[in-house]
């Protein structure tokens, strides 16, 4: 998130089906067997092998492969390139995480310089590209009405989008987080930890409006006779619905 503002211009993409265009070498292929039925459509429901030709999204070793992938595409194959076109794959490549990468600059002619190429940088490799926003305005509108024409009935983008857990705004360049939401129904302490939990919050913009929930929290753990799965006592009950109540009505704060 911090190498991302390194440059006032930004652009963002996906990879479409990233995962997908790795093959997998005949060697590799026995080792990712899986059963299933041999023909649903025609009512033949005998369990027969399928072997995976590509790479699978949940793999543990998936991500680090993909990343391998995209060091060659990248940086091992544009070796011969121009050191302006070298130097902006260099930065794609540390900006990537997953299948999901940015660019950054200081000038809007050097962002639609990107723009036109990515298609040249990834094509090669059968890799499309998808969900490309920027806080560029004229950028933007050039990717709103390519949109336009290839899809029909595709809608202007949205001004706030997501971005690595966060929310963008692309008009005041600000992130956010999402609201928090706390589940006052919850009445046991797993659920309360669950429940504090699932407000990611990277760069703890939020921290000072949980304290209160962590130190509640906190104060369960005391209880060495309260289980994970106990129902809490009423007065508990009682505190954390307060708790949850007071940090759900808090505003969203976003940052420059």
């Amino acid at each position: 998130m911090l190498h991302l503002r390194f440059g006032s211009k930004l652009l963002i993409f996906d990879t479409k089906k990233a995962f997908n265009q790795i093959a997998l070498s005949e060697l590799h292929q026995p080792k990712l067997l899986f059963l299933w039925y041999k023909n649903v459509k025609k009512g033949d429901f005998s369990i027969t092998a399928k072997k995976m030709l590509g790479l699978p999204i949940r793999l543990r070793c998936s991500p680090t492969i993909l990343m391998l992938a995209l060091f060659k595409i990248l940086v091992l194959d544009s070796k011969n390139d121009n050191p302006r076109l070298r130097n902006a794959k260099w930065i794609m490549y540390q900006l990537f995480y997953m299948d999901n990468s940015r660019f950054t600059c200081e000038s809007s002619e050097t962002l639609n310089w990107i723009y036109e190429i990515l298609q040249d940088i990834f094509g090669p490799y059968k890799i499309e590209l998808q969900q490309m926003f920027s806080n560029d305005s004229t950028l933007q509108d050039k990717i709103d009405g390519e949109n336009m024409q290839s899809d029909v009935g595709c809608k202007k983008s949205e001004m706030e989008v997501k971005l690595l857990g966060m929310i963008w705004n692309r008009r005041s360049d600000t992130i956010s987080t999402k609201k928090l939401c706390l589940d006052e129904k919850v009445t046991t302490k797993r659920e309360i930890l669950r429940s504090i939990a699932s407000n990611y919050d990277v760069f703890n913009i939020n921290g000072p409006l949980l304290n209160r929930a962590s130190l509640f929290m906190q104060d369960l753990q005391y209880e060495r006779m309260l289980g994970w799965d106990a129902q809490l006592r009423d007065f508990q009950q009682k505190e954390w619905k307060n708790i949850a109540n007071q940090g759900n009505s808090a505003p969203v704060f976003e940052l420059q």
